[in-house]
């Protein structure tokens, strides 16, 4: 079976049956069965072979917008049912998503389940053994494409991206704003993170031994704006709005830390840095320089 025959199958089912995907799979269950072996297999191979295609961004939003929401099992189903649609359906929406629009997908049978096992279940009721390439088989899965093709998106782009799919299925200007800020607050703490690992080296926080002091040690003198080393790169800085998350977030940073991070601490050089799991009682910085002292640990 080659793939003009393949198109010709899944459209004269979807003709018959446009907007009832139960009679639809039950259509091509008929057709399928009418088939010697090898067809069927062929039909499923060419399936396959389309829905890895379908593996986009741009559909997986067209598909979250027409859902209103779409997981990764729903995507599936919805890939499926794209295929279900046809030939014109399908390569239309590879080419240009929002054209999806002309060819009135509901929300309900959207990412129905089921087209895309049909292939496979009538190869095996008929020939009598398993099919290893249906998309919905473990060893199918370990073959599909680790990343979707394309540009991927937040759920505010997408009035934007897509607007007559927008205007189409409700999506406004206000739409995803909630996600807008909690996304936006990330980035925030990221980067406040990432300055307060900097900040941390760069005072000499963290010494020679790489060891990190407990966060109830860390943020008083962070807050301070004092280093508590004399000899450190920088000495004072302007008091910022941290807490324990921001820290977390800077260990983070500091577990695999850049060269360009350490070019101004050569003697953390190849030198393990962690939070000190051993600080005891000690409550203040000066407590816990003690307590590394104690230890034999070093101390710039």
């Amino acid at each position: 079976m080659n793939i003009d025959e393949f198109w010709s199958f899944v459209e004269r089912v979807h003709v018959a049956a446009p907007y009832n995907m139960d009679e639809k799979c039950r259509r091509l269950t008929t057709e399928l069965r009418q088939l010697p072996c090898e067809e069927i297999l062929s039909f499923g191979r060419h399936f396959t072979e389309l829905f890895y295609q379908a593996y986009n961004w741009d559909l997986w939003a067209a598909a979250y917008m027409i859902r209103h929401g779409c997981s990764d099992d729903s995507f599936m189903d919805f890939r499926s049912t794209l295929i279900s649609l046809g030939r014109e359906a399908y390569t239309t929406a590879l080419r240009d998503v929002d054209s999806l629009v002309e060819f009135n997908i509901a929300p309900e049978w959207a990412a129905y389940e089921g087209y895309q096992y049909v292939a496979g279940t009538v190869y095996e009721e008929k020939c009598g053994s398993h099919v290893v390439n249906r998309v919905e088989d473990t060893a199918d899965r370990n073959a599909h494409p680790k990343e979707p093709t394309g540009r991927d998106w937040h759920e505010w782009e997408l009035y934007e991206r897509y607007p007559r799919l927008a205007a189409k299925y409700g999506w406004d200007e206000k739409s995803g704003s909630t996600e807008k800020k909690r996304y936006e607050k990330r980035l925030g703490d990221e980067e406040k993170g990432r300055r307060l690992a900097q900040l941390m080296l760069e005072a000499g926080i963290i010494p020679s031994c790489g060891l990190i002091p407990p966060p109830r040690i860390a943020l008083p003198v962070i807050r301070a704006g004092r280093s508590p080393s004399p000899v450190a790169r920088v000495q004072s800085w302007e008091s910022f709005d941290i807490d324990e998350g921001h820290y977390w977030i800077a260990v983070r940073w500091l577990h695999q830390p850049s060269p360009a991070a350490l070019s101004s601490r050569s003697d953390l050089a190849g030198v393990r840095i962690s939070v000190d799991a051993h600080a005891g009682t000690a409550t203040t910085y000066a407590d816990w320089q003690h307590s590394l002292e104690s230890r034999g640990l070093a101390w710039p």
